[in-house]
């Protein structure tokens, strides 16, 4: 049982189901992330495409190494497509820091360091998963992580391999 911050994991059944609602907009799948004063999105499923977002704190997001939780990304705001949240690690996360230092060392100078970055990237993708609030594994997602702040982006499908450089 990973150690977990005060008061963690006490939410009541209405706010759970508050969370995550499916449901069908303008024809799709539509997954929900909503409640009171958290960030809420509207998501097509299949499609990955957003079909709403208003900003706000609350939600958290959970980054893993295999079956060990690592930190919660407790979301702070965000400018779409980025997400902004504050890191609260557990014992294990300092494992993988580096990889977010040498992640951000290489990004200043992608332009000149572009297979090096898509290496320190790579290490991230293949060591680490990043879930939703509802406990899904996130199929594709761009994660920095800096000190106590992380921002990201994310995609509902998976990439076709075969498209990336």
């Amino acid at each position: 049982m990973p150690n977990r911050p005060a008061g963690a994991g006490r939410r009541t059944t209405a706010r759970r189901a508050a969370e995550q609602r499916d449901s069908t907009a303008h024809g799709r799948k539509v997954r929900r992330y909503e409640g009171p004063g958290v960030f809420q999105l509207s998501v097509a499923r299949g499609t990955g495409s957003v079909l709403a977002v208003r900003e706000g704190p609350g939600q958290t997001w959970k980054l893993y190494q295999g079956d060990k939780l690592l930190a919660d990304l407790v979301v702070t705001g965000g400018d779409f497509p980025w997400l902004n949240a504050r890191v609260e690690a557990y014992c294990g996360f300092e494992d993988v820091r580096p990889l977010f230092a040498e992640e951000l060392r290489v990004v200043e100078d992608i332009n000149d360091e572009t297979d090096a970055w898509q290496a320190a990237y790579d290490a991230i993708r293949t060591t680490l998963t990043l879930r939703y609030p509802d406990g899904a594994e996130v199929p594709e997602f761009l994660l920095h992580i800096d000190g106590h702040e992380a921002w990201w982006r994310w995609s509902d499908e998976p990439f076709d391999d075969a498209a990336k450089p």
